[in-house]
């Protein structure tokens, strides 16, 4: 055998590169070999024998067989542990000591900030969840200036998740309440939140994709308000309070065109009425 032990490293969350050794049929027949294996089980993971393979072969004198060692490391938490491949055959036996170290992941930190109009926004949850998952492995809670920080977290991909409910506010006052963050070992990544009480409704009357001016356009909701499209067919209803609202369009004799949106904080909103 051309080694008699292997050593592999590798981050938690992952698994290490393959290693191999070579066994050599040294004498003059045919070498019959197989192995087994045993793991001292200081890892609560079942990390080996992982895709090890082959596991037996036959050589004829003089040749050899590489066999190729690739522990599975993904479910490891940091620390260390040992396994014993046992080779046997017709020519005498072997060991190969196999030691595999996971070591903490690198991490970083998030920072978030949550502001409305202008000012932050205190005493609100963050939470910070992995990829498809509902349950934030981290959370925090926005200071008097709006910040919340997150120390030492594992790089990777996160999902940074503002709760406005817990801190008495009303989530359209934001255009978003998660976005994604991909944090890399030793960096800082700061993710904003701005939101707003009002946004801007963008309407857009048109007839065979053409638009139409001087049509009048209302919306009603929170509040009300009418206007009259401008020659490119469109009319602006700006500071517009967050909330459900219906907005139409009506020319004589032909008819309304109606639609519902929903206006969150910040949002420019563009909506098409088609005659």
């Amino acid at each position: 055998v051309s080694r008699s032990s292997l050593n592999f490293t590798t981050a938690q969350g992952s698994s290490p590169p393959s290693q191999s050794f070579t066994v050599r049929n040294v004498g003059g027949g045919t070498l019959e070999w197989s192995m087994g294996f045993a793991r001292e089980n200081l890892l609560s993971c079942s990390w080996f024998p992982g895709t090890t393979s082959p596991w037996s072969g036959s050589l004829d004198a003089g040749a050899e067989q590489n066999v190729t060692v690739a522990p599975s490391a993904v479910d490891c938490l940091p620390g260390t542990d040992r396994a014993y491949l046992y080779l046997s055959s017709n020519g005498g036996a072997e060991t190969v000591t196999v030691t595999l170290t996971v070591t903490p992941p690198p991490t970083g930190t998030i920072v978030v900030r949550v502001s409305l109009n202008g000012t932050g926004v205190c005493c609100m949850t963050v939470g910070l969840h992995r990829p498809g998952s509902e349950v934030p492995s981290y959370t925090a809670t926005t200071n008097a200036a709006g910040e919340a920080g997150f120390t030492s977290v594992p790089e990777g991909t996160w999902y940074v998740v503002i709760n406005p409910a817990s801190a008495d506010r009303n989530y359209l006052y934001w255009p978003t309440t998660s976005k994604m963050v991909s944090l890399s070992g030793g960096e800082t990544e700061t993710v904003d939140f701005p939101g707003s009480t009002v946004g801007r409704i963008t309407a857009f009357v048109r007839a065979g994709g053409s638009p139409l001016p001087g049509v009048s356009v209302s919306v009603s909701g929170p509040v009300s308000r009418s206007a009259v499209t401008d020659a490119t067919g469109r009319a602006v209803f700006t500071n517009l309070p967050v909330g459900t609202y219906t907005v139409s369009a009506t020319i004589a004799g032909v008819g309304t065109r109606s639609r519902t949106v929903t206006l969150r904080g910040g949002q420019n909103l563009s909506v098409y009425l088609d005659f």
